[in-house]
């Protein structure tokens, strides 16, 4: 997920070299949506609690 989101983002620098700021945009988008599920899934694993909690 790291990499996708890598990929997204060195996609969008070169589409604004190349002067395509709307596909820049949505590209960046991706980006930080996928940026967020990754986060979530973070911190869930971090705040999970005990199978059977007592």
């Amino acid at each position: 997920m790291r990499q996708q989101i890598a990929n997204l983002k060195s996609k969008a620098a070169k589409l604004k070299q190349l002067g395509e700021t709307a596909a820049a945009r949505k590209a960046l988008a991706d980006a930080a949506a996928l940026q967020k599920r990754l986060d979530a899934c973070l911190k869930a694993d971090e705040n999970q609690s005990k199978p059977f909690p007592r």
